[in-house]
């Protein structure tokens, strides 16, 4: 939708001489490699493993601290409020929803245990009961509910 490259799984970028395009080599499944060009501007996945940082030296740390940093603002840049675009939100939510239960893990109970014990354990499915409570109502009614409920099991006073 907006027509952009797009590449996932980046493992290394490196800019190419004209400045506007990326050479990225990319991650695929069974410990295959890929290396394409891409013109910018681009989307990139990088892995989570990309670059290890890398602290500054001392040196370098009083250097920045002398370091001007430029601001510019809309008339610096030439631009009116409207002609920025700053009034329309850039994003639209489309759907909220709640997420999806997740499946209950199996219990097998300890083998030195006895019998009736271990029968015991399974049909409570390994776990003491528990109380559940649904809250439903608008935030604001959410919210009072929810207090409510914290002091009620005694975490809040």
């Amino acid at each position: 939708m907006l027509d952009i490259p797009i590449a996932s799984r980046v493992t290394k970028i490196e800019l190419l001489a004209d400045h506007n395009t990326l050479m990225v080599d990319r991650k695929l499944g069974k410990g295959n490699r890929e290396r394409i060009e891409i013109t910018l501007p681009a989307i990139l996945a990088i892995e989570d493993n990309f670059s290890v940082p890398r602290y500054a030296s001392l040196p370098s740390l009083f250097r920045s601290l002398r370091k001007k940093i430029m601001r510019y603002d809309l008339r610096k840049l030439g631009l009116a409020y409207k002609e920025a675009r700053l009034n329309k939100p850039k994003t639209k939510t489309i759907n909220i929803s709640v997420p999806k239960p997740r499946p209950k893990r199996i219990f097998t109970p300890d083998s030195n245990l006895s019998a009736a014990e271990r029968m015991r354990l399974i049909m409570s499915g390994g776990v003491a009961e528990r109380e559940e409570e649904l809250f439903e109502g608008s935030p604001k009614d959410l919210s009072l509910k929810f207090v409510t409920f914290l002091k009620r099991v005694t975490v809040v006073k």
